[in-house]
């Protein structure tokens, strides 16, 4: 992958952090400013995250920026760390759900993908786990 697309991975990655945090610091602020129970109800009301309403589905080329044998890895991790994962080297439902719950827990924007931050925290590198050229520059990728 060319060092710009790595530069706007990272770029997008830090940003969803950032705006997690401020998202976080603002609800905090509005639940020590409530007065009346009303306010503080509705400042915990808003600081619940938002219901899924059915299971992300991730695309065959998101899905093939992965290394197999580094979502074994991811997936062991997993297990230590999380919950117990089935050891497939695919990005399955089950790996996803068990990432978005790792992510929650270590206080992470829950996207069921696994980025930078989330693979440092689980003791993985992205060259381990991510192909270092996109699906398109890779030879044999469809």
């Amino acid at each position: 992958m060319s060092s710009f697309k790595w530069v706007a991975l990272m770029g997008a990655v830090v940003s969803m952090s950032c705006l997690h945090a401020r998202e976080t610091k603002e609800t905090e602020e509005a639940k020590a400013e409530a007065k009346t129970p009303a306010e503080k109800e509705k400042a915990e009301e808003k600081a619940k995250p938002p219901q899924r309403a059915e299971t992300l589905t991730t695309s065959k080329t998101t899905k093939q920026m992965f290394k197999p044998e580094g979502l074994k890895r991811l997936q062991v991790a997993l297990s230590v760390k999380a919950t117990d994962v089935e050891e497939t080297g695919r990005l399955d439902d089950a790996t996803q759900e068990s990432l978005r719950k790792y992510q929650k827990d270590q206080g992470l924007p829950a996207t069921g993908l696994p980025d930078y931050e989330t693979l440092r925290r689980l003791g993985l590198k992205p060259e381990e786990v991510f192909h270092r050229d996109t699906p398109a520059e890779r030879v044999g990728v469809q």
